[in-house]
């Protein structure tokens, strides 16, 4: 009798593979315009690239870390296990920065976290620049007055400081006097007609830029002129930037083309029609928006200065990190887009 085949059996072994699978730490470092310590989002706050954040674990080893990216968000998969220290440091890049006065939400740049995954681990900033610590902070303002800057109205005062409360003025009738409270800091003489102006407050000082307005003459330093006024007290003169200097181009904002000579009048008498240049032509009239200076704007670190050349339809950034006129640098020159193709700056 045949023997049953032999039962063979077969084990299959199945390997279950294990691995570590960690969390994830995510957040958003922001722009707090609000201050109210959460993210509300674009347009009304921003994400902030550039932001370092570093995970270390509880034997204070580095446990990961990030640099948050366009939109302010970053993403670490720390190593081991929670609890963990979150750092966020504000790169040189962006020290006009500061950690938001909301800390109890996410305004602190060292937050603790129990494990590896969690989400909204925000960091708030804000820009202390544009924020005043006083109640009733100085605000400064300009005037314009007809004839040269050495003529009739040389001593008037052009550049003025007011506090931002005040209110009520001196005015009757023609009167120059300054609004009630407010403190000259610059006169006609000293600077002429200017425009643009820009407040470095570390260094208590306010820059002010020439502009070109019929029967309203430049300063002693012309078309291309921006002066420093030191902000304290009264008020000084204590620098000039001289952009045809700096470009090393005569005129770089156009030449002066203001004739403030009486001439004869038809029906008797005289009087100043500041037309141009011998006074004839139409050059002042032409020159307005296309001669000297526009607008002049700080950066927020208070280390740039950016002017608009009228004349050139150029943007020239300034290095005045000193807040010595004399050691002022031009850094870098752009021209203005010409949104229309015809022409047309803006």
């Amino acid at each position: 009798m045949k023997k049953p085949p032999a039962l063979v059996v077969l084990f299959i072994c199945v390997t279950f593979l294990t691995s570590n699978v960690f969390g994830q730490i995510t957040g958003t470092t922001f722009q707090d315009v609000n201050g109210n310590g959460s993210f509300d989002g674009s347009p009304i706050e921003n994400g902030i690239a550039g932001i370092q954040v570093r995970v270390y674990n509880s034997n204070d080893g580095l446990a990961g870390s990030a640099t948050s990216v366009s939109g302010g968000t970053y993403s670490i998969t720390p190593s081991g296990t929670g609890p963990y220290r979150i750092e966020f440091t504000i790169p040189a890049s962006l020290s006009y920065l500061s950690p938001s006065g909301s800390g109890g939400v996410y305004g602190t740049s060292v937050r603790f976290i129990t494990t590896g995954t969690q989400s909204n681990v925000n960091f708030a900033l804000y820009e202390p620049a544009n924020y005043s610590n006083k109640i009733n902070p100085s605000i400064i303002g300009i005037r314009m007055f007809e004839d040269a800057y050495n003529g009739a109205n040389a001593t008037l005062p052009v550049v003025f400081k007011a506090n931002y409360l005040s209110n009520g003025n001196n005015y009757s009738g023609g009167s120059t006097a300054l609004p009630t409270g407010a403190t000259q800091l610059a006169t006609m003489q000293q600077v002429g007609t200017v425009y643009g102006l820009a407040s470095q407050t570390s260094k208590g000082k306010v820059y002010a830029a020439a502009y070109h307005k019929r029967y309203s003459g430049f300063g002693p330093n012309g078309p291309a002129a921006i002066y420093q006024i030191d902000t304290a007290g009264t008020g000084t003169v204590t620098g000039v930037i001289d952009l045809s200097t700096l470009t090393g181009t005569a005129n770089v904002a156009g030449a002066d083309v203001h004739d403030f000579t009486a001439r004869a009048q038809a029906g008797g008498g005289t009087e100043v029609f500041d037309l141009g240049p011998g006074g004839v032509g139409f050059d002042v009239f032409a020159g307005v928006g296309t001669r000297s200076l526009g607008d002049i704007e700080i950066s927020p670190d208070e280390r740039n200065l950016y002017a608009i050349n009228l004349f050139t339809k150029q943007i020239y950034s300034l290095n005045i990190s000193t807040g010595n006129t004399l050691s002022t640098t031009l850094q870098f020159t752009w021209s203005a887009p010409d949104a229309t193709a015809a022409g047309r700056h803006r």
